[in-house]
């Protein structure tokens, strides 16, 4: 059942990434940074929801850093449902991890990953997985809460 709703989600997703490119082309985006234009593998890694692991793929193309997010979400659930199975453990994962974000962000945020850094700055502190994963455990805790 969840496979087939992963399915769903994942091909809408991948619709409207076709039909952007379709629209817009491969051409000059704000997101892909120093890049000319949005390469195939850009493309590949977008299809594939890889393109989270970059800050230059995450939102080159339909800005859709969240299902990045989400399809690496997918991946650990399996293992977070294992161990966090309760709202106990789901309240102390989500009390370590906010002081872990932040101690990550600050210590990542200056390094000279991309030339850019306004785009390093927006990776790092809003669209990476790892800036997103408190609010992915907010919704693990409400699931264990209702």
């Amino acid at each position: 059942m969840v496979y087939r709703e992963i399915f769903e989600i994942d091909s809408f997703v991948l619709f409207f990434s076709i039909l952007h490119l379709v629209i817009f082309g491969t051409g000059e985006r704000y997101w892909i940074g120093t890049f000319s234009e949005v390469s195939w593998i850009n493309i590949l890694s977008n299809f594939l929801f890889l393109h989270g692991f970059h800050p230059y793929f995450i939102n080159a193309i339909n800005a859709n850093w969240f299902m990045a997010n989400l399809a690496v979400f997918y991946i650990i659930a399996p293992f977070l449902a294992k161990k966090v199975n309760s709202l106990e453990k789901s309240i102390i994962v989500l009390l370590l991890l906010v002081p872990a974000g932040f101690a990550l962000k600050s210590i990542v945020i200056d390094w000279d990953i991309i030339a850019v850094h306004s785009i390093w700055n927006d990776y790092v502190n809003i669209l990476s997985f790892f800036s997103e994963l408190p609010v992915i455990m907010l919704g693990v805790l409400s699931y264990f809460f209702v």
